[in-house]
């Protein structure tokens, strides 16, 4: 099972799962990803061993386990 969190500061932290043997859950995961890239989001995907730590990425590959996505920071 493979997880996307969606950071947003006007939305909150936001979910979607998928599974890689389930074509239409995939497919709608992979939408997504590509829509918030359109939309300048960052996409990071995160590995667990040994530790903890996220690389950044540009395309969606389901077998990943996790990913977060977050809004590119603005400055002030």
């Amino acid at each position: 099972m493979g997880e996307m969190r969606i950071m947003s500061p006007l939305d909150g932290d936001k979910h979607i799962e998928w599974d890689p043997e389930d074509q239409k859950s995939v497919a709608k995961a992979k939408k997504k990803f590509e829509e918030l890239l359109e939309k300048g989001f960052h996409a990071f995907k995160v590995s667990r061993k040994p530790q903890r730590t996220g690389q950044e990425v540009k395309s969606f590959n389901p077998d990943v386990g996790e990913y977060i996505l977050a809004p590119a920071m603005q400055g002030g």
